[in-house]
């Protein structure tokens, strides 16, 4: 990245702590304990997808320090093939890049926030923001857990792709060389056309390699065949729900029939609903009922909080 796209940048050459301390809303005392606080988050389960997966939930303190630096950190012109953590995109506008039925390879990087590790945090915050070494060093403690980015932080996705951003502009210009069209959704990479081979796959790899990251799911489909991008199925044009993600909707629905559903899982099912409907709007008639509940159980949770506590009933009645 280039240093005039930090220009003006409230973290760009932050040299002092009293800077840091205005720009991020605490005092530099009360920075240095958030820093070295080992209870700053909450390990959770949250159904993401069809799944119980580990998320670690950072603290009020914390989360709202790291809201400003990920505020910060989205000021900044986005490259066109990135389609997450952006207004207007999403994983459907990630797929629909990829119509056509043109040949098609994909990568996952592994296990993508572990490999954003505090060095590598660190080594952004003094090379792109030329920040201070003492500065980055308590930024990157900031936004960091165990030596990597958490998942669960509103810091971790603009912080992740920012740290990784010199390995994408690379496999851009791989891309526009062989006139491939490259997206980037989280760490999902996918590459289409008529050069889109298992060579450029390989070169892909070698690339990825020489960054120092890991990858997996690295796969080839031929032009014309059906292909699943971001959990959207393509068949030439067309773009349609995925059957896996219609059995799992399908399943979650049976659930909710059936049993209890916590406020977390509805909110999952009302998302992926919505995510369906932006592709086939006859999920439409299943999203907006659910909404509905989702709002009606948001107002009970609110009138709840506002109500007296319970009368002892030890206490002596008037």
């Amino acid at each position: 990245m280039q240093v005039s796209d930090f220009a003006g940048n409230p973290l760009f050459q932050l040299n002092d702590r009293i800077r840091l301390s205005q720009c991020l809303g605490e005092s530099p005392r009360q920075l240095r304990r958030l820093a070295c606080s080992l209870n700053n988050y909450v390990n959770l389960e949250r159904y993401t997808g069809h799944k119980l997966r580990p998320v670690e939930a950072p603290r009020t303190r914390i989360s709202a320090v790291q809201s400003i630096i990920a505020d910060a950190l989205r000021r900044v012109s986005w490259p066109d093939y990135l389609h997450s953590g952006r207004r207007g995109r999403s994983h459907v506008t990630n797929a629909a890049a990829h119509r056509g039925g043109a040949s098609l390879c994909q990568v996952d990087l592994r296990s993508y926030y572990w490999q954003i590790t505090t060095a590598r945090v660190q080594r952004f915050f003094m090379d792109d923001l030329q920040c201070a070494p003492e500065e980055a060093r308590l930024l990157t403690r900031l936004c960091t857990n165990d030596g990597r980015a958490p998942a669960g932080s509103r810091v971790s996705g603009p912080l992740a792709f920012h740290v990784t951003r010199p390995l994408f502009d690379e496999l851009q210009a791989l891309s526009m060389a062989h006139r491939v069209v490259f997206t980037v959704f989280v760490d999902d990479l996918c590459f289409s056309g008529k050069e889109a081979t298992r060579g450029f796959l390989w070169s892909v790899k070698k690339i990825i390699h020489r960054h120092a990251f890991s990858y997996h799911h690295a796969t080839c489909s031929p032009s014309g065949r059906p292909r699943t991008v971001t959990g959207v199925l393509l068949i030439g044009d067309r773009m349609m729900v995925s059957p896996s993600e219609t059995r799992r909707i399908t399943e979650e629905l049976a659930v909710l029939k059936t049993a209890d559903t916590d406020d977390q899982r509805l909110r999952t099912l009302v998302g992926r609903l919505a995510a369906a409907a932006s592709i086939d709007r006859r999920y439409l008639g299943l999203l907006r009922p659910l909404q509905q509940r989702l709002r009606r159980m948001k107002s009970w949770s609110e009138r709840g909080s506002r109500e007296l506590p319970p009368r002892n009933p030890c206490s002596k009645t008037s």
